[in-house]
């Protein structure tokens, strides 16, 4: 599935930013933390625009997750295995 593809059945991408992932995560009861790009500029302060955010969470935890996000989003997730 391509952008285009996502787009017609979600709607245009939002620019998600550290404070609004936080406030995503309000209640969600399990560890989680930003990485990728935000993770690297947290530590090397060097400044770069930004299109995503990128979340971790521990496997086990995942249930939780997706019930967590699941009320407002249509959750994915990807794995190779159990």
């Amino acid at each position: 599935m391509g952008g285009s593809d996502v787009a017609a059945w979600y709607g245009p991408w939002g620019m998600v930013k550290p404070d609004d992932a936080a406030a995503l995560c309000a209640g969600l009861d399990v560890p989680w933390w930003i990485c990728g790009g935000w993770a690297i500029e947290a530590y090397a302060a060097v400044r770069r625009e930004h299109r995503d955010i990128d979340l971790g969470v521990f496997r086990r935890d995942l249930p939780a997750v997706i019930e967590h996000f699941s009320a407002r989003f249509h959750v994915w997730a990807f794995g190779d295995g159990p």
